[in-house]
């Protein structure tokens, strides 16, 4: 038998979800979410913003990722200075474990119930606009 564990074996199913990363260059069926590891993909998320190489500024931010938008619903915090490098932290709003963003597939969505197939949602209306 290989050394190799990523390859699948027909008596060992790969019981794993590799989603991969969310990037800037997201693909049409695909949306960037929250994946907690204890709590699974859900929209709450505490964002903690600091600056990078400084523990001066410190912003929280309480945040709903959902499939068509991002909206934050409670700031607190330092107003942070402009031309500053910032990195982000993203806490579960559940059980407070750290998580982070991945694509999540459509039909998945879909097959959840999480988006409707059949309405027009924020993004395709973006996707049309930039097309025109």
């Amino acid at each position: 038998m290989s050394d190799d564990i990523t390859k699948p074996t027909p008596n060992e199913p790969n019981w794993e979800i590799n989603l991969p990363e969310s990037s800037p260059k997201t693909r049409k069926s695909h949306y960037p979410l929250f994946h907690c590891r204890s709590c699974g993909v859900h929209a709450m998320v505490i964002c903690e913003t600091r600056v990078k190489d400084s523990d001066d500024y410190l912003q929280i931010r309480l945040v709903n990722i959902l499939p068509n938008n991002t909206e934050i619903t409670y700031l607190l915090g330092d107003q942070l200075p402009g031309d500053v490098e910032t990195y982000d932290i993203l806490i579960c709003g559940i059980c407070g474990k750290p998580g982070f963003i991945k694509d999540v597939p459509e039909f998945a969505l879909i097959m959840n119930g999480a988006i409707n197939p059949g309405v027009e949602n924020a993004k395709n209306i973006e996707e049309k606009k930039a097309d025109e």
